[in-house]
């Protein structure tokens, strides 16, 4: 059950960041021409569970060395729960960022919204706020890795 609840949040987290929900499907359309351009290193497909094995081939573990599991994340929905998320410096809470995030920070980066004022703070779980503070440590693009610092001092 908790591996389900676990999942759960990491396709909202995915879904949330990306402002995606299409039709009931679980998959997210990017244009991949404008990341290759760019140098964007980006998965062929943004498909759960797809996604979370295109991530694994890339950054089978987490900053730490803790491996991902199944469903994308290297600690358990009740240790995430535990968090005081807004207490946590900003190098500590980027280890709970999920494995979609661990491999392509700069590709998930790119989806954040232009206005980080339009950020879904109360959506926003602990993964979600992870990942946007690994992206603002880990994006090699500096506009990406500007914008990700910006959304989350915004949080």
């Amino acid at each position: 059950m908790n591996k389900l609840i676990t999942q759960i949040i990491l396709i909202c987290t995915i879904l949330i960041s990306k402002n995606v929900l299409a039709g009931g499907s679980l998959s997210i359309h990017q244009d991949t021409t404008h990341a290759a351009k760019e140098g964007i290193l980006e998965p062929e497909c943004w498909n759960s569970p797809d996604v979370i094995e295109s991530a694994r081939k890339v950054s089978p573990k987490n900053i730490e060395g803790k491996t991902f599991d199944a469903y994308g994340c290297a600690y358990s929905s009740e240790e995430l729960a535990a968090l005081k998320v807004y207490d946590l410096p900003i190098d500590e809470l980027q280890k709970y960022a999920d494995i979609v995030v661990h491999a392509y920070p700069d590709a998930v980066g790119r989806q954040l919204p232009n206005k980080y004022e339009d950020l879904p703070i109360q959506q926003m779980n602990t993964t979600a706020i992870a990942d946007i503070a690994y992206i603002s440590i880990h994006a090699t693009n500096p506009d990406i890795k500007k914008h990700a610092a910006e959304c989350f001092a915004f949080i």
